[in-house]
């Protein structure tokens, strides 16, 4: 039933696609003659470098405290942040950021975070001025980073030089390789991607849209597919195959934590989880964890579902700030890690932000 839900979801999408192309290419057009003449820029403090971050940002309730430690980061790894807000700022949020950056740009929410990309990049940036060291795509739909200690950057720092193009987490699933692709909420582009003619082709053709779905097909997707044509994708860090191969290592005891831990919304699962560790002495624990474990990586957003296991094991400290069950339930299992010691403690802003959307 759920790969016929599938087809038919696929189906729809394809017809809305046919239905908006025309208007979405119009509206490409009009937007790249103006320039993005409707963008409001504010030079930061800080400057400009080889090595840029285009942070994209959607509060329009005003900013949070966390996003400036994001940019505080950002700047500690030695990148000049191109802060780009989706809704209009407050003066005093953009004097905070101009403060902790070398730009802001303010623009309508056209085309979420890709449409935000495309501005900056072919519209802001003019062409023999765009990076040509390194270029970091993050959004702020992720808390980032959790640890103080953070290492995340620099280690994609590496398979980008080797590659030209990576991401914090790959999200594949069993049977469609095809559809394999990097999460776009914390990309990298090296110099052999930057210089590559892929890059600006995907950039200048790309054809912004206002609706979810398409953005995930040509966007995020898209974009792994265009870089991977070009052999510039760097091999999966973090992926529901490097995981499960750390859980067969952990001894008893963590992985009975990795069970414990796991953001399980479906009610058969946490019974599941539930019987395991009442008997994790007992024989064949092992086994059924594991079976558990490799249920839930490979089905929905693994990395939501398993927050303590890709920070023990992928070094990833960050959370999503979704609002649907997994996100929600991951959260409320990361403060309990938190609480225990197993994971280290966040800035207490971005504690409090978190315990403030935990319900």
């Amino acid at each position: 039933m759920s790969k016929i839900m599938r087809e038919a979801r696929r189906a729809v999408g394809k017809v809305q696609d046919l239905i908006a192309i025309l208007p979405e290419q119009a509206a490409r057009m009009r937007r790249d003659r103006s320039l993005g003449d409707d963008m409001r820029l504010t030079p930061g403090a800080l400057p400009m470098g080889p090595r840029v971050a285009i942070f994209v940002i959607w509060q329009p309730a005003g900013l949070a405290q966390s996003t400036f430690l994001t940019c505080d980061h950002l700047a500690g790894q030695g990148y000049a942040t191109v802060a780009v807000s989706n809704a209009p700022l407050t003066d005093a949020d953009r004097a905070s950021l101009v403060a902790r950056t070398a730009q802001v740009i303010e623009r309508p929410n056209l085309g979420h975070d890709f449409g935000a990309w495309r501005d900056v990049l072919m519209l802001w940036f003019p062409t023999e001025s765009l990076p040509t060291g390194r270029l970091v795509l993050i959004n702020d739909s992720i808390w980032f980073p959790l640890a103080p200690d953070d290492n995340l950057l620099a280690r994609m720092d590496v398979e980008a030089e080797a590659h030209g193009f990576t991401g914090a987490i790959w999200m594949e699933r069993p049977g469609r390789p095809h559809r394999a692709h990097y999460q776009s909420y914390l990309l990298m582009f090296g110099e052999k991607a930057l210089v590559h003619p892929s890059f600006a082709t995907f950039w200048h053709n790309y054809l912004p849209s206002s609706r979810r779905d398409s953005v995930l097909v040509r966007g995020e997707k898209g974009l792994t597919r265009a870089m991977a044509a070009a052999g510039l994708v760097a091999p999966a860090a973090v992926s529901p195959q490097q995981l499960l191969r750390h859980a067969k290592t952990a001894d008893d005891s963590d992985l009975a934590r990795i069970l414990d831990y796991a953001a399980l919304t479906q009610a058969d699962h946490r019974a599941a989880r539930d019987d395991l560790l009442a008997r994790r002495h007992q024989d064949g624990f092992r086994t059924e964890v594991l079976a558990l474990i490799a249920t839930t990586l490979f089905s929905g957003h693994f990395a939501e579902t398993h927050p303590y296991l890709i920070a023990v094991s992928g070094g990833l400290h960050f959370l999503k700030k979704r609002q649907e069950p997994t996100s929600i339930e991951g959260r409320r299992q990361y403060l309990r890690a938190v609480s225990a010691g197993d994971l280290p403690e966040p800035p207490k802003t971005v504690l409090d932000e978190i315990r403030a959307q935990t319900p």
